[in-house]
């Protein structure tokens, strides 16, 4: 406040009122980004933290999915089983890594480079498990089977060269070798069915008794052939022992591998799923205390931020208030009464040096001009009484040129008329007594007689136009051009066409018919192309108005005369035809009387095409206040 009352302008008061008060703006702002900026990044912690959380949860379902895959592959051997095992555990080793890549947490990194590794642990035992599995499979459906039937052969081959000569004693060893090798291989089936140790040594027993019962074996005969079956029956023996013991070798591997080993490393990274968990769950609550506290904190710095800067406000308002707006008042109130008209005798804060003071002396200005404004007025009114005057006696004199002009046409008529009326009797009477030159003169006399009377009548015409006084009505100009052009004389039976819709109108009905009349019967007299002569009429609608066109392919009129052609008793048509040259006169009076415009578009030898625009609608017949009448030479 200190810092305003030693301002001096204005201008500078206001200016560091507004400089106070953005800098209040900028202050609540970079709160409110401050805060925002912390709120923002609490935000990307905590979506961090659940992109991790959701991660983590996938990890689990693979876990468990791992876990049950691999399971089953040792319980069933499924090589489906297998394979989906060994996906998801490259499957998991990718989430794993894309973790490790994502998250901050050093102790997250720790949990998951520990569950990598048992990952890895488990995946390595998982195919050393295959491996025995394969093994064992391959002795126990493969080789064990195909031993056996060798067996069988060599056996069938040893009591076919032992012969039916050999003593009963060889033949109930070789019988008791059989049993043995039978008692065996059973005992070798029922530990691959149920694993345990006494069939295994009953199994390696009763080889061993099959080959030494073999091996007492004595032949009557000394043959070759017999010696060689015994030898080979007893290798077969010794192969099927060697063959059944790595396969139950392989058996006790696969179920190492499977009960002990793999259900070790499936629990170690189960724990560590567990732990995974459980840490994504507080890092999930630590970041909803920690948005919490930075939402708190923020509403609070806002709100001291708003408290001081709305009593800085109103402080800066009321001094504002104090030395403007008070003043300002004052002097608006003052320009007001000023803009009315008034004068004021003393004019408020001019004893100021500020721009409200440079106000005050602008109204003092203004008071003055309103003094010097009320002197022009009185004057004005003044000389607007004595225009009054003189439009009075200009509207007499108007007046008087109109009874001149009624009066010189009406009082001419009656000597015409007695001309006229003398030359008829002249020539019915004497038409053959005179001589040839005598009745041409005659009947140039009653031609020129005629001509004068025409003359005569389009001048009252002229006076007239533009003073009638029918009222307005509806009048359908398509209906009000069918009548005209049935009282148009046309010997040459020039075409005459309508183009397009014609509008209704609300205005005076027997302007607008004369001004058809005339210019379509100019556009008729002087057309020289007979029936091949077009009249054609147009209508198009403006904005206030309508605009009417009347185009013909006649003689045209040179461009010098389109001025010329719109005075009294002028003709410059090269063709000879009957009138005053009072025609276009009406028109453009009639036009321009109600407010519109006449204009003519030719050349020589072209055609001619006149247009017109008429008001859309009068609404009353003082609508439209006619101009005088003026005769022009």
């Amino acid at each position: 406040m200190k810092i305003l009352q030693r301002t001096g302008t204005l201008r500078t008061q206001i200016y560091t009122s507004c400089c106070v008060l953005v800098a209040l703006c900028v202050l609540n702002m970079g709160i409110g980004w401050w805060g925002q900026y912390r709120l923002l990044q609490n935000f990307d912690s905590y979506e961090q933290t659940e992109r991790t959380a959701a991660a983590v949860l996938k990890i689990d379902r693979n876990v468990q999915e791992l876990k049950s895959r691999s399971e089953n592959y040792l319980h069933t051997g499924s090589e489906s089983q297998h394979q989906t095992a060994v996906q998801f555990q490259l499957d998991l080793l990718q989430q794993i890594d894309s973790v490790m890549q994502e998250t901050n947490s050093e102790d997250l990194r720790t949990i998951l480079a520990e569950m990598r590794t048992h990952v890895q642990t488990l995946q390595e035992q998982l195919r050393l498990a295959a491996e025995e599995r394969d093994l064992r499979k391959n002795l126990v459906q493969e080789q064990l089977p195909i031993i056996g039937d060798q067996v069988q052969a060599a056996v069938r081959r040893f009591q076919a060269t032992l012969g039916e000569n050999a003593s009963d004693a060889s033949h109930d060893q070789l019988l008791d070798a059989i049993q043995a090798f039978s008692f065996a291989r059973m005992n070798l089936l029922q530990y691959f069915n149920n694993p345990r140790s006494e069939d295994f040594d009953r199994m390696v027993q009763s080889l061993k008794e099959a080959e030494h019962l073999t091996a007492s074996i004595v032949s009557s005969s000394t043959s070759p052939e017999f010696t060689l079956a015994q030898a080979d029956l007893l290798a077969k023996l010794a192969q099927f022992r060697q063959i059944g013991s790595h396969a139950v070798h392989a058996t006790r591997s696969y179920l190492y591998y499977s009960n002990v080993v793999m259900a070790g490393e499936i629990s170690e990274f189960v724990y560590y799923s567990n732990r995974l968990k459980s840490f994504v769950v507080d890092q999930q609550k630590l970041n909803r205390q920690s948005r919490r506290a930075s939402a708190q904190q923020t509403r609070n710095l806002g709100f001291a931020a708003s408290s001081i800067a709305i009593l800085l406000a109103i402080c800066l308002a009321a001094r504002l208030s104090y030395s403007i707006v008070s003043p300002i008042a004052q002097i608006t109130e003052t320009f007001r009464q000023l803009s009315g008209g008034a004068t004021i005798d003393a004019i408020p804060a001019t004893h100021r040096h500020d721009e409200i003071g440079r106000m005050a002396q602008a109204a003092t200005i203004f008071n003055e001009k309103n003094r010097e404004t009320r002197r022009l007025l009185q004057h004005s009114r003044e000389l607007s009484a004595e225009l009054a005057i003189k439009a009075q006696a200009l509207e007499e004199s108007n007046q008087e040129l109109d009874n001149f002009a009624y009066v010189a046409s009406h009082d001419l008529k009656s000597p015409l008329r007695g001309l006229n009326a003398l030359a008829t009797w002249v020539q019915e009477d004497c038409d053959s007594l005179l001589p040839a030159g005598s009745r041409k003169h005659l009947q140039q006399m009653q031609d020129r007689v005629a001509r004068m009377e025409a003359l005569l009548d389009d001048l009252l015409e002229y006076s007239r136009a533009g003073r009638s006084e029918v009222s307005i009505e509806n009048v359908n100009v398509g209906e009000l051009l069918d009548s005209v052009l049935q009282i148009v004389d046309n010997p040459g039976e020039v075409q005459i066409r309508v183009q397009g819709n014609l509008p209704e109108l609300s205005t005076y009905r027997a302007p607008l018919q004369q001004i058809f009349l005339n210019l379509i019967t100019n556009a008729v007299k002087y057309n020289d192309k007979g029936t091949e002569g077009v009249v054609e009429i147009e209508c198009h609608e403006i904005d206030q108005a309508y605009r009417f066109t009347i185009s013909d392919n006649g003689i045209g009129i040179d461009p010098k005369f389109h001025e010329r052609i719109f005075r009294m008793y002028q003709r410059v048509a090269v063709k000879k035809a009957d009138g005053s040259g009072m025609g276009l006169a009406i028109v453009k009076k009639q036009v321009e009387t109600y407010g519109g415009e006449v204009s003519v578009f030719s050349c020589a030898g072209q055609g001619a095409k006149f247009t017109f625009t008429w008001p859309k609608g009068l609404s009353c017949p003082t609508a439209v206040q006619p101009r005088s009448p003026q005769l022009t030479a």
